[in-house]
């Protein structure tokens, strides 16, 4: 019983590192008023689209970002 426990404890010290960075990168990417996207943090962190999407966490801070940048224009124009 006491490997299932440190096994647990182990994957809960994983995922928690795994929220932070993933928030962490969201947050630098809208301080630096670039795009925050899915694509572009599955590129950035190596995390999975599917983390992005179903942890609770991640998923609420990327919608907070999302909100607060919906006025921002990121296309390109040519000259």
């Amino acid at each position: 019983m006491k490997s299932y426990e440190k096994m647990v404890e182990v994957n809960r010290i994983r995922s928690e590192r795994m929220e932070n960075t993933a928030i962490e990168v969201m947050r630098k990417k809208y301080e630096s008023q670039e795009q925050v996207s899915i694509v572009a943090l599955v590129e950035e962190t190596g995390l999975s689209r599917g983390f992005f999407y179903k942890n609770e966490r991640v998923r609420t801070e990327l919608r907070r970002l999302q909100k607060l940048q919906a006025e921002m224009d990121f296309t390109v124009t040519r000259k």
